[in-house]
């Protein structure tokens, strides 16, 4: 017989694990949080448009309407210092200068430099970028870029969720960690509407976090307010810009691996510098990225999905591309022996070495 004492002692006992169970079940229910995330950027979107009122418009541009009306609107401004001075940077660095640039300012109209900001930008301005960013700051106030932001925020907001109902369905950070296995602290897709049909990566380290940037143009073959229709592109596009900060830093550290087998470059570089691929280096992660890219569509979309990216880019001039998607087969049905794809790096280049003599 149960005593007093005792019984309200279980019926605390028995609360306690209801709350535990109830606590368990809401936890449960409440959506996994998401390493990735799809935003867009007023910064780049600030650069884009100062980019489209240079002469680079006549070179490269895109026919996505909403780019044609936003330099229409600012057409006004087209001699203004930041356009002057944005076309001479763009002699140097192109695209991805400024969206890095964009992604270590604060937001406009304060746009101001964070303390984050590598050395080598600094070196890249020569000196001027304090003023450079002056200068954009003033257009953004005399051109009111803020009115247009206010706007076309709805504009935005509608690229935004478009893209991200796409990208919820795969799970690309985790497929492109347990690939790597290399781990990023968050993941951005961002659309920029204003951009040229172009993808573009950016990595910044900040308090020790790493956070890995996807910046992605209208299609060519897109015209609609909704780009990214196919979500097959959207994927394997993205696939690509967030390997590369995979990559990039991998390669980097085994810069002296890679030379070892430069020799290969004089036998795959036909066709690689119309693509302005000019640098063994630039050609290998091209090829290796893009086999990559195939394996990690296969576990996003099919093996079928896999085999076309295959045919699209062998069919371009990838060279090494069927190769390298042959040789990752090895790494990963041993990756028990490897912690991670640079583990693998070594065998990767004994492998290559061997097919390319065997040729």
């Amino acid at each position: 017989m149960i005593g007093k004492r005792n019984s309200i002692l279980l019926f605390y006992i028995i609360l306690f694990g209801l709350l535990m169970i109830y606590q368990l079940n809401a936890q449960e229910s409440e959506p996994k949080k998401y390493k990735l995330e799809v935003v867009y950027s007023k910064n780049i979107e600030v650069f884009c448009t100062l980019i489209n009122l240079t002469d680079y418009w006549k070179e490269r541009h895109t026919d996505f309407p909403f780019a044609a009306e936003a330099r229409e609107r600012f057409l006004p401004f087209q001699n203004h210092q930041a356009v002057n001075l944005t076309s001479k940077y763009l002699k140097k660095q192109w695209h991805t200068f400024f969206c890095h640039l964009a992604l270590y300012l604060t937001d406009f109209p304060e746009a101001k430099v964070t303390s984050s900001l590598p050395q080598e930008y600094l070196n890249w301005f020569e000196g001027e970028l304090k003023e450079y960013v002056a200068a954009v700051r003033d257009f953004y106030h005399k051109a009111n870029y803020e009115g247009f932001w206010k706007e076309k925020k709805g504009f935005y907001e509608d690229l935004r969720v478009n893209i991200e109902e796409k990208m919820e369905k795969v799970d690309a950070p985790k497929i492109l960690e347990d690939f790597y296995g290399m781990k990023k602290d968050r993941y951005f897709v961002v659309p920029a509407p204003q951009m040229p049909d172009m993808g573009l990566n950016v990595e910044i380290k900040s308090d020790e976090r790493l956070y890995s940037y996807y910046v992605q143009g209208p299609m060519e073959s897109e015209r609609g307010p909704n780009y990214f229709i196919n979500i097959g592109d959207l994927i394997n596009n993205a696939f690509h810009e967030f390997g590369h900060t995979f990559l990039e830093s991998t390669l980097n550290r085994n810069n002296e691996l890679l030379q070892k087998y430069d020799y290969i470059y004089n036998k795959v570089q036909k066709g690689m510098r119309r693509k302005g691929y000019r640098t063994w280096h630039q050609v290998f992660i091209e090829n290796l990225i893009r086999s990559i890219q195939a394996r990690l569509m296969s576990k996003a979309l099919g093996e079928k999905t896999a085999q076309l990216v295959l045919d699209i880019y062998s069919k371009q001039g990838f060279q090494l591309i069927r190769i390298l998607y042959d040789i990752t087969e090895e790494y990963e049905r041993n990756r028990e022996k490897y912690e991670n794809f640079e583990s693998f790096l070594p065998v990767l280049f004994i492998r290559l070495d061997e097919k390319m003599k065997n040729q």
